[in-house]
């Protein structure tokens, strides 16, 4: 394996992949890097990823695998992405900070683009909530969740709690305080105190003409290049049912497994909810002052 650029990501990834016995052959253009990071992989060195003959010196044409972990400058991230698919490399994967850059990498055939930033703020975001404990989104809206059981279960073996039916959820392991994971049957019983895994279908994202009749919501848009295809909300939405990660459209899937939070609220209550309105927002008068 070939990671090129060490910094925060290309360190972590390449020094995780020789913690797992992979030989990595890591490229940077700082000396001060290549110091640092000498005796960790397999081999270092300092060089210009975006020259040709430097890496057919270094052998890069022969690996089955690289990474391009540049992700501040474009300019280098894109010209040695192209060398290596121009190498045939079969997996090359890449590191990209915008839609912009992305898209750049996918034409240029690069087999894998990867967001971290973008991809790690999402799954924070689902566990700032307090109600999940670890929270993976693969692709194709399948997602994975650690999180606390719902009290409607405990006590109940998994075939008899009608988990699946009413929450539109498989529960895959559980594990008692103090143990570890195991397999979940249908004969397992769920107990105060377990922390469980389980997989289901992601949160829907908003609907790209939800309640606005033939016109598309305008707080939505399409995602492009990065192979998703995926419509996703760009700001709050200003009208239509919204179907998020809150639990409040329909209360099945992954959202159903906790009471979704209350505000606030001296009354302790909740507040009533402001209906939507389609088009765009309405805007303040203002009146001139007069002398």
């Amino acid at each position: 394996m070939v990671v090129i650029g060490l910094g925060r990501f290309g360190r972590a990834l390449a020094l995780e992949l020789a913690e797992e016995d992979t030989e990595v052959l890591g490229i940077d253009h700082s000396a001060e890097v290549v110091q640092s990071l000498s005796g960790s992989l397999t081999h270092v060195v300092s060089a210009d990823s975006t020259k040709e003959e430097v890496l057919r010196q270094l052998g890069v044409h022969e690996f089955d695998r690289a990474v391009v972990a540049i992700g501040s400058n474009l300019e280098a991230s894109i010209l040695t992405a192209s060398l290596l698919v121009s190498f045939g490399i079969p997996n090359v994967w890449a590191k990209a900070t915008s839609e912009a850059q992305g898209r750049i990498l996918t034409q240029l055939g690069v087999h894998h683009v990867v967001y971290p930033e973008h991809d790690m703020g999402q799954r924070v975001a689902h566990l700032v909530r307090g109600r999940m404990l670890d929270y993976i989104e693969f692709e194709d809206d399948f997602a994975m969740v650690k999180t606390s059981p719902p009290t409607d279960i405990v006590g109940l073996t998994l075939g008899n709690s009608g988990v699946r039916t009413r929450h539109g959820v498989t529960v895959v392991a559980v594990k008692r305080p103090g143990e570890g994971f195991t397999y979940a049957t249908a004969d397992t019983v769920v107990e105060e105190g377990d922390t469980i895994i389980v997989v289901a279908a992601a949160p829907a994202r908003p609907s790209a003409s939800a309640n606005c009749g033939d016109r598309p919501c305008p707080s939505v848009r399409r995602v492009h290049g990065r192979g998703r295809g995926r419509s996703r909300p760009m700001s709050p939405p200003s009208c239509g049912p919204l179907r998020t990660s809150c639990g409040h459209a329909g209360r099945r899937g992954l959202c159903s497994l906790g009471p979704p939070p209350v505000p606030d609220t001296p009354s302790g209550r909740r507040p009533a909810a402001t209906p939507r309105r389609c088009g765009p927002p309405t805007r303040p008068v203002v009146l001139a002052q007069t002398s």
